[in-house]
Formats: C-alpha cells, sequence, structure tokens
C-alpha cells in the first residue's frame, strides 16, 4: 500500500468519526424531554402578581371624600391598560431610535485563532500530463492570527432603511395617539361611574329608610289580618300594594348596588375597599362650555383632534413609504467595500493589507416582479386612505349622535327634576293630611315610595347626562390631561386633571382657536350671547372701557368676543373663560330685552339669571359695520346670507331706503366703535371673500357712508337694526329638531 492511499484512507476514517460524532449530538438533543408548567410555578407567578398589585395599591386608603378629578387621576395612574400603552409607546421610541442605525455602513472586525496537529503541507499536480510532485510544499504555517476590518455600505439597502426610519418614527406616533385615545376612553368611564356612584351614595340612605318603613307597615298588616281587625280583602290588597312598592324599591336598588363596585374597579381598588365620595350639593352642575358650541365647530374639532384620525394620517405616511421602498426595490443594487487585514503567517510575503471592492447584483426576478409590487402598494396606500375617510363619516355620526343625545338627556334630566318637585309638594300635602287623619300610612307611604323614586330618577337622569357629556368629549377629541407623569405624587395628577378639566372653557376656545388657525378663514362661534370671529379687544377686566362684573351669570354661562379690527398687540389673556354653572336657568318666560342708556353697560346679566340681548352699540352712539350689498329681492338677500353662515360667518340684514325713497335689503357683518377698527377688517374680508365690501357708520341720527361703500343709506329707525343674535341658553335644548346636515355645515 503506497505512501498516498494510506493518506486518503486516513482521511476516510477520521470522516466517519466525525460523521459518527455529529449523529450523536443530534440523538441527544432529540431527545430533550418537554415539562409544561407546573402548580408550584402557577402558585408562585400568582403571589407574585398579588404582591405586584398590591404595591401598586398604594393609595388604597384613604379618609377624604374621593372628587371626580382624583377618581380620574387614580384611573389614569393605576390603569394597567394605561401602562400597557406607555410601554408599548416607549418601545416603538426605542424602534425608532434603533432603526437610525441601519443608516450606517456595515463595519465588520473579526480576529482568529488557528492551531493544526500536524504540517499544512500539500502536493501539486502538472496539469497537462497529472504528474504529482514528489516532495510537499506549503504556504501556512501550523499555527497562525488573522485580523480583518473590513467596511461595507450597500446603495439600495441605505435608500430602504433611510424610509424604514421613517415608518418607525410614524409608528412612534402612532403608539402615542393610542395612549391618547386609552386615556380618554379611561376619563369617559370613570365619569359614568363617578356620577352613578354618586346617585348610589345619595339615594342609599333614603332607599334604606324607605324599605323599613314599608316593611313595618306589611308587618303591621299581617298583624291585623290574623287578628281579625279588618277585612281579608282588604288586607290582602293593602299587602299586595306594599309588596309593590317594595319590589320598586328593590328594582332602584339594583340600578345603582354595583355603582361603587364599578368604579372601585377603574381606579384599581381592592375589591371591598371602603371609600368615601365628595358629594356635591344640590342642584348638581349642568351648564357646560360644549353644549353652546355649534355642529360645524364640534365637528371640525373631531376632525382635526381625534386620535383614530391622526393615527390613520401616520398609517398613510407609512404605506406611501411602502410604496417608496417598492419603487427603490426595481433598481440594482450596489455594493462598496473595503477592508484593512494582517496575519501572522510568516510564509506570506506581505502580513499586512488593503482590499476595495465592488459590486453590482440584481434579483432578475425583482425586477420583473417590480410592477405588480408598485401596483400592490398604490392598492394598500388607497385602501388606508378609503379607511381614513369611512372613519371620517364614522366620526362625524357619533358626533352628531353624541350632540343629540345631550341634549335629549338634558330635557329628560329637566323632566326628572320638575316631576321630583310635583312629587314632594305631593308628599308634603300627604305627609301633613295624615297628620290629621285625613290621609292614611298607606297613602303616605305610597307618596314617599313615588317621590324617591322619582327623586332616584332624577340623579339616574343626571348620571346619564355625565354620561353622554363625557362621550361627546370623547368625541371631539379634546385630551382630559397633556403631559401627564405617572411618578407625580396624586394630588399633583389630581391638581392637573382639575385644572384641564374644570376650566373647560379654556380648553374649548383654545381647540377653536388652533383648530381655526389651520383652515382657509375664520369661522364665527357662537357660545350663549357670543359672537367670535377672530381676536378680541377687551381685557379679562374691562369691555370698551366698561368693568366687567366679578359675579352672577357672567362668571357662569357667558362670554363675549368682538373681532379686534386688525389689533394683533392683544394680551394672552384677553379672553374671558367664565366659571360652569351650577344650575339650569329659571324655566319661565324670557323677558324682552330694553334699551340701554349709553354709560351703562352693553352686554350684562340681568335679574333671573338670563343674559340681557348684546347692544354692540347705545341707540344714540354711532357706529361703523361693513356692507356686504343691497337687495330688493328678500330670496337674494336669504341666499346670500346662508352663503356667508356656511363659510363660518354670522350676517344680519337691515330694512332702509335710499334717497329716491326705494326700498332696500341691507347686508351687514360685525360692528365697530371705529372707522379705524373697521377698514384691517373690510380689507381682510374683501380679500377672503372676493367681493367688494363697504364701510357703513351707523347710528340714531342718519348714517353717513364711508369711502368704497354702496350708495348712501338713511335708516328709517335706530331700533330697526338687527344686533348681533341672542341666543339663550335654554334655546340649544329647543335646537333639537333641527335638521342633521344643516346644524353642521351651516
Amino acid at each position: 500500500m503506497s505512501a498516498q492511499q494510506r493518506r486518503h484512507r486516513s482521511r476516510a476514517k477520521k470522516a466517519w468519526q466525525v460523521a459518527l460524532l455529529s449523529i450523536a449530538a443530534t440523538l441527544a438533543a432529540c431527545s430533550t424531554q418537554y415539562e409544561p408548567v407546573r402548580d408550584g410555578d402557577v402558585a408562585n407567578r400568582m403571589l407574585s402578581d398579588l404582591e405586584i398589585l398590591t404595591a401598586n395599591q398604594q393609595w388604597n386608603s384613604t379618609n377624604q371624600p374621593i372628587t371626580l378629578y382624583e377618581a380620574m387621576a387614580r384611573a389614569i395612574k393605576l390603569n394597567l391598560e394605561k401602562r400597557v400603552a406607555l410601554m408599548e409607546e416607549s418601545i416603538s421610541a426605542g424602534e425608532a431610535d434603533y432603526a437610525k442605525y441601519a443608516l450606517f455602513p456595515q463595519v465588520n472586525t473579526s480576529y482568529g485563532l488557528t492551531h493544526r496537529n500536524n504540517e499544512p503541507g500539500s502536493y501539486s499536480a502538472n496539469p497537462i500530463d497529472g504528474a504529482i510532485s514528489s516532495q510537499p510544499s506549503s504556504s501556512d504555517s501550523k499555527d497562525s492570527v488573522t485580523a480583518n476590518l473590513q467596511v461595507v455600505w450597500n446603495v439600495l439597502d441605505y435608500g430602504v432603511s433611510y424610509a424604514r426610519i421613517r415608518q418607525a418614527k410614524d409608528r412612534q406616533q402612532i403608539a402615542q395617539e393610542s395612549r391618547r385615545r386609552i386615556v380618554q376612553q379611561i376619563v369617559e368611564e370613570v365619569r359614568n361611574a363617578y356620577w352613578q356612584a354618586v346617585a348610589a351614595t345619595k339615594v342609599e340612605e333614603r332607599l334604606n329608610q324607605l324599605d323599613w318603613r314599608i316593611k313595618k307597615a306589611l308587618s303591621a298588616s299581617q298583624q291585623l289580618e290574623q287578628r281579625r281587625l279588618q277585612s281579608p280583602v282588604k288586607a290582602l290588597e293593602y299587602q299586595r300594594t306594599l309588596m309593590e312598592l317594595e319590589r320598586k324599591v328593590a328594582g332602584m336598588r339594583h340600578m345603582v348596588w354595583n355603582a361603587k363596585s364599578q368604579l372601585a374597579a377603574l381606579m384599581n381598588l381592592k375589591p371591598g375597599t371602603d371609600y368615601k365620595l365628595f358629594l356635591p350639593p344640590e342642584p348638581m352642575p349642568v351648564l357646560d362650555p360644549i353644549l353652546f358650541l355649534q355642529g360645524r365647530d364640534l365637528i371640525r374639532m373631531a376632525l382635526f383632534n381625534r386620535p383614530e384620525l391622526r393615527q390613520a394620517d401616520y398609517k398613510l405616511r407609512i404605506s406611501a413609504e411602502d410604496m417608496q421602498i417598492a419603487y427603490l426595490r426595481k433598481f440594482p443594487n450596489i455594493e462598496l467595500a473595503g477592508g484593512f487585514n494582517w496575519s501572522s503567517n510568516e510564509l506570506l510575503l506581505n502580513d499586512t493589507w488593503n482590499t476595495l471592492a465592488s459590486q453590482f447584483s440584481s434579483n432578475l426576478v425583482q425586477m420583473f416582479s417590480a410592477e405588480e409590487a408598485m401596483k400592490l402598494a398604490k392598492d394598500k396606500n388607497h385602501l388606508e386612505e378609503l379607511r381614513r375617510l369611512a372613519m371620517t363619516v364614522s366620526i362625524m355620526t357619533q358626533v352628531h349622535i353624541a350632540q343629540q343625545r345631550v341634549r335629549l338627556s338634558m330635557q329628560n334630566y329637566d323632566l326628572s327634576l320638575r316631576m321630583n318637585n310635583v312629587n314632594t309638594r305631593i308628599l308634603n300635602h300627604v305627609s301633613l293630611e295624615s297628620k290629621t287623619r285625613a290621609k292614611s300610612d298607606l297613602e303616605l307611604v305610597i307618596s314617599e315610595a313615588n317621590q324617591v323614586s322619582e327623586y332616584v330618577r332624577s340623579l339616574i337622569s343626571y348620571s346619564e347626562y355625565q354620561n353622554v357629556l363625557g362621550k361627546l368629549y370623547t368625541a371631539i377629541g379634546i385630551d382630559p390631561v397633556e403631559n401627564f407623569q405617572l411618578d407625580a405624587p396624586l394630588p399633583t395628577l389630581t391638581q392637573q386633571i382639575y385644572s384641564n378639566l374644570a376650566q373647560a372653557n379654556n380648553k374649548l376656545f383654545y381647540e377653536v382657536n388652533k383648530m381655526h388657525s389651520h383652515l382657509s378663514h375664520h369661522a364665527a362661534l357662537r357660545y350663549g350671547s357670543l359672537q367670535m370671529g377672530g381676536q378680541p379687544h377687551f381685557t379679562a377686566q374691562h369691555y370698551q372701557g366698561v368693568e366687567l362684573p366679578k359675579t352672577g351669570l357672567w362668571k357662569q354661562v357667558s362670554s363675549w368676543l368682538e373681532w379686534a379690527g386688525g389689533n394683533d398687540q392683544m394680551p394672552d389673556n384677553a379672553i374671558i373663560y367664565p366659571q360652569a354653572a351650577t344650575a339650569l336657568p329659571p324655566q319661565g318666560t324670557r323677558p324682552m330685552p330694553a334699551p340701554q342708556p349709553p354709560q351703562q353697560q352693553p352686554m350684562v346679566p340681568m335679574q333671573g339669571g338670563l343674559a340681557q340681548r348684546p347692544q354692540p352699540i347705545p341707540q344714540q352712539a354711532s357706529y361703523y359695520t361693513l356692507h356686504l350689498g343691497a337687495y330688493q329681492n328678500p330670496q337674494q338677500l336669504e341666499q346670500q346670507m346662508q352663503q356667508l353662515r356656511k363659510q363660518g360667518y354670522q350676517p344680519y340684514a337691515t330694512a332702509y331706503q335710499d334717497q329716491q325713497g326705494t326700498q332696500w335689503n341691507g347686508l351687514y357683518l360685525w360692528q365697530f366703535p371705529s372707522l379705524a377698527q373697521a377698514e384691517p377688517m373690510r380689507q381682510k374680508l374683501a380679500h377672503q371673500l372676493n367681493r367688494q365690501i363697504g364701510i357703513a357708520q351707523m347710528g340714531g341720527i342718519a348714517p353717513q357712508a364711508a369711502p368704497q361703500q354702496a350708495p348712501s343709506l338713511r335708516r328709517q329707525s335706530a331700533q330697526q337694526t338687527q344686533a348681533l343674535p341672542y341666543i339663550d341658553p335654554r334655546d340649544y335644548v329647543a335646537q333639537a329638531n333641527k335638521p342633521f346636515w344643516t346644524d353642521w355645515f351651516q
């Protein structure tokens, strides 16, 4: 046997040994046994979770009554779903930060040690005659060390990675919007559960007293029946009536018995934890600034603020980036590489050397399928647009339904209050007559049950009103809290939520102003006796030089804004933000507004809690207004007014005669105390509407026409001028039957 054959046999033997060792290792790995989760592990997990939940409930015990804002703070701070959303947002932010490293070229380094048990020599063969050299040769040493540093940059991967980074940033924003949505839902659920729990707390004691009286009367009737002191039929009818009342009380208990448990669950309190609620005095607050916003403003708020639509915007951007990636995939790939190498092999002529390389590659299948990939990406992008449009229609419907439900719930609550008032008066009369034996005890118990039942219904109606009001806030997408810090103390979080929700007027006006700043025109906004079309020109203490009242309805439900006349140098606190009202307005006939003397504040609260009709300028004082045109045909006038209302303005009309005695209907907008304030607004409006607009001077005497105005006007009477539209808070309820689209966009 030659030496060459012996070497081949030795190599084959070693190969079989390596194969057998590999098979043995594979079989050993396959023999691993699967073990399910053991009961001991489940028990340890249970105890660990309970410890974590107990640690998170460090504010379980409280001696002070919990307010609505504290309940919201507890729910947001301790809610696990909120924590999951924050963790998802943190992960999305980490992924976005991590994705930016894909822009850098690949930097690869390696360091290797090589050892052989024999010399790495080899024979060489002649390619012509196949003769093998008799002496072996070697270019490697038995032991060697190698190291290299290589930089690789892929042009196509760079473009794709750049698009992926922007997608990661968009996904981070989607996670933030998801957190906003969860917080809004938590606050909505807490508001509903809190007012239900308040209703249950208020009525619990009275239900217990009524139940005790019913059972006492039932026991007395049964004793009379047993002693045969009363007719059996009459006694049984008496007992049947009491049992029906008892069933009625049980039904009322069932409506409110689990309210506090639901609120405790939202606040992540331990089941069975005893806590107290802050009970607001009656009548409880009803009026809210959101009630006086028009449907179109609510719709615009929702479409501007809803987190679902903002998520859809980011998803649309992500799909657009997918289109860009699909477009880049059509191009061939270019790869550039360079590196530094070192080896300890002494047989090498150069133990260090540099390398440069470039590679041009292309996936032919991917190139041929590029058109289909682009078409698929465009279809996905179009699908995201359709989803956003469908969501827009759904949100518009949600806002409209929530607005109508608020109106109906106010009517229902008002009816419950009036019925409760009637039942209370009936109970007082029956109670007095029962003392003189004019009424029986059964009639007294029935009257008391009816009164308590109606009182419970009024509280439930109020909780339903607060529920639909919260749904309306959620529908328009206003954030209850901003920059919420979970690590802050509970009192700090409570104060932050109070500042954001209690000052709802500020937030609503801020959202409207922020929203209108992105629109092509400034829409007018009515709020009580309010017409807003830009920056106001009165401070928080004075209006046209007259000091504003510090109390009364002014601080409750009314705020007035006017145009600044082009004056942009206004303080930040120029808008007055009234506080929420504590009761419904008096349910009486609205008095007609009376003329005011020039020295009196133009807009002040009246006795009885109603705002007087705004008189922009006293009767004998002159003022300036924008004249948009004159029409003899009332239909043309109405058509022009409808077009202006659709654009967000609130025009008014005045009848007058020209110098020839022809009757005209003038179309006007806004009122200014001076020509200097009216002229800048005339220029702005003329540019926005692309029409000729004049300025008319109005007053108790014949008006004077300013330049660039229609023919001179002569008012018949100062009382004929229609001032800014007066809106009573109760009129809002009466608008429930307005057409669907009219309330949205007119």
